[in-house]
């Protein structure tokens, strides 16, 4: 039996003790009764770099199985994430899909921002807002087809001295990027106190759809920040507190400007429930980041953040042995649970 370890919301995301975040393995794989079998990596990432190549069984990491074993799932990225030491380091020990035998590699977890990831630009002020005084600038790279998952290191500020253009570069971790999917640039100017003045975006396929183009956002006032087509009551939006809420309670934080736009799209236009947001919230990289990509802590935060009790312990158990019945799908688990 063979079940996918990737199901598109976690692509080998992980923490380890040196305190470095959000590295990923950059390899499909399948988990099996005789380890996990790596189906597809991605050029350059951390798998590249340690030979890993499609067809591989990985059998163990530092002596540990993965895998099924004994009747459960050893998860491939726990284990590394339990067992890396303090050099970012850990050793697999693999079979070798050419030559048929074991051999022993060494990943090395790094912080990589590939230049294949690069997206530069400028962001333009309309003059006629009379905006004056120094402000702040945050470009950001969003995933536009599914707003949950973040592109690792896809954003910037910029200080907004003068009338501008003002030049930005952002550096993509290219294995959070999926070629699947749309993107969008977001440009959000903030004054003093922190608030969104102006605000401007611009829609493009892929972050390597155009490698060495420079684009070019202008900013509008913040009035215009929504889509025309959502219905409101003065500056108010239906289900936005609810958006702020959900962000507030399972991420810890206000939503951007445009994550706030791009969940109130979907929700007036039923393209997906209140439910199935926090569903997809709860499930995604940013909430697992939280707990250090550990399942059993991934488990208590979903439900103390969820009814803002300490997590009992038998609710703890119950939804942990789900959890591996349904193979690490946390999107599932948290569709059920909500």
């Amino acid at each position: 039996m063979q079940v996918p370890a990737w199901n598109g919301y976690s692509n080998g995301g992980g923490t380890f003790g040196t305190g470095l975040q959000s590295w990923q393995l950059g390899a499909v794989t399948l988990n099996s009764a005789n380890g996990v079998l790596v189906q597809q990596v991605v050029p350059g990432s951390i798998a590249d770099r340690a030979v890993l190549r499609s067809g591989d069984l990985i059998v163990s990491v530092a002596g540990s199985q993965v895998g099924f074993t004994g009747g459960r799932l050893v998860d491939l990225i726990y284990e590394i994430n339990r067992r890396v030491d303090a050099n970012g380091q850990v050793r697999l020990t693999v079979l070798d899909a050419v030559s048929r035998q074991l051999r022993t590699k060494t990943l090395s977890i790094t912080p990589q921002h590939p230049s294949s990831g690069a997206v530069t630009g400028r962001v333009f002020m309309d003059r006629a807002n009379g905006w004056s005084g120094n402000y702040t600038l945050k470009v950001e790279l969003l995933n536009v087809s599914r707003p949950y998952l973040s592109a690792s290191g896809g954003s910037t500020y910029v200080n907004a001295y003068g009338p501008g253009p003002f030049p930005f570069s952002i550096y993509a971790n290219a294995t959070y990027v999926y070629s699947a999917d749309r993107y969008r640039l977001v440009a959000s100017l903030y004054d003093a106190n922190r608030q969104v003045i102006a605000y401007g975006t611009l829609d493009r396929v892929s972050p390597a759809s155009a490698p060495g183009a420079v684009y070019e956002l202008r900013l509008s006032a913040t009035a215009s920040s929504f889509p025309s087509n959502l219905p409101s009551y003065g500056s108010y939006y239906p289900n936005q507190n609810l958006v702020i809420e959900a962000f507030r309670r399972y991420l810890n934080r206000e939503p951007s400007v445009s994550e706030l736009q791009a969940w109130l799209q979907q929700l007036v236009t039923n393209t997906i429930s209140l439910q199935e947001m926090k569903a997809e919230i709860l499930a995604s990289p940013s909430f697992y980041d939280r707990v250090g990509n550990n399942p059993d802590q991934f488990i208590r935060l979903m439900i103390e953040s969820s009814n803002q009790f300490i997590a009992p312990l038998d609710a703890i158990q119950f939804w942990r042995v789900r959890l591996d019945q349904l193979n690490g799908d946390r999107l599932t688990l948290a569709r059920e649970y909500v």
